[in-house]
């Protein structure tokens, strides 16, 4: 899963920044490297890939003790989502009730570091985000790798696994019920930020 999904982990560059208790930050996502689901089955593996993005709107805030003020709302189109054909494409769609619910909404409120130095190239940061699938809300703890690469330029890449029976959701099948999806799906994200402090 513009995650947003490419605007969700974009939050997490704010503690290298952070010398301060409170601080307001402008974060640009340059590009997008990857962004998709990874599901299995009784039959096959599948992958559905988001659209790569670049340059989109700057997203400013206040960081403060590790919390967001206020926390943004980030959302992906359903219909966006690409798993490899129109069968699965619409198997998903689904069940993701995307007719209802056209949108996966996704607010980070938290971002707290792991027990390694700010002062390194590259930690480990934990970020809490409340997820919205098919208009069901839960709270999430996600783990990501952040690597600064130069001049306010940082790159935020890991994955995280969602189960879609903790949404409500029944996983895809096709095939009269013969092709069942596995209940856990992967998310993997990669993606290249700018950032800067806001005077």
């Amino acid at each position: 899963m513009r995650l947003a999904i490419t605007c969700l982990f974009i939050q997490l560059t704010i503690l290298v920044h952070a010398q301060v208790s409170k601080a307001s930050y402008t974060i640009t996502l340059k590009q997008t490297e990857r962004l998709e689901l990874q599901g299995t089955s009784n039959a096959v593996d599948f992958t559905c890939g988001y659209p790569a993005r670049r340059n989109t709107a700057p997203l400013s805030f206040v960081w403060s003790e590790g919390w967001f003020h206020p926390a943004p709302v980030i959302s992906l189109k359903v219909r966006q989502l690409d798993c490899g054909g129109a069968g699965i494409n619409n198997d998903m769609r689904k069940t993701l009730q995307e007719e209802s619910y056209p949108e996966i909404l996704l607010q980070p409120t938290y971002c707290g570091q792991l027990p390694v130095h700010l002062s390194r190239s590259s930690s480990e940061l934990l970020l809490v985000a409340y997820i919205t699938l098919a208009g069901t809300r839960k709270k999430e703890q996600i783990y990501a790798h952040i690597q600064h690469t130069g001049q306010g330029n940082y790159r935020i890449s890991g994955s995280h696994r969602l189960y879609f029976s903790h949404y409500g959701l029944k996983p895809p099948s096709a095939m009269f019920g013969l092709i069942q999806v596995n209940d856990a799906i992967d998310l993997y994200f990669d993606f290249l930020l700018q950032v800067t402090e806001t005077p």
